[in-house]
């Protein structure tokens, strides 16, 4: 339930999914993009916006989700670029991690030797 899959019609391989969720404790309740992959096989062929689509048309045939959300890492270009076409904005910006002050990096950290 809630579960998108993509495959492909040749084969039958799944290409991508779309995994769906549905925030009930939100007013008005909030149906969220929980999950989205493309196989790097399938990719820049449109997939991805089949499935966010298939995704939020569940969402709101099934549970009737009249705002829908979803994550998505600031560096990919590619997943930004396809919700902005569907008219998603972004809504708040979070940070999980920064590098210190001063740091060259921001890969693991190193021990230094005595």
């Amino acid at each position: 339930e809630g579960f998108r899959i993509g495959t492909d019609a040749s084969t039958g391989a799944m290409t991508g999914f779309c995994w769906t969720k549905v925030h009930a404790d939100h007013d008005p309740v909030l149906g969220e993009i929980y999950v989205i992959a493309v196989a790097p096989a399938h990719a820049g062929r449109g997939l991805g916006r089949a499935l966010t689509i298939a995704g939020l048309d569940w969402l709101w045939r099934e549970r009737r989700t009249p705002v829908g959300m979803l994550y998505v890492e600031a560096d990919n270009d590619r997943a930004l670029a396809t919700y902005r076409h569907l008219g998603f904005e972004v809504h708040a910006t979070d940070v999980l991690f920064t590098p210190p002050p001063g740091s060259s990096s921001a890969g693991s950290p190193s021990a230094e030797s005595p």
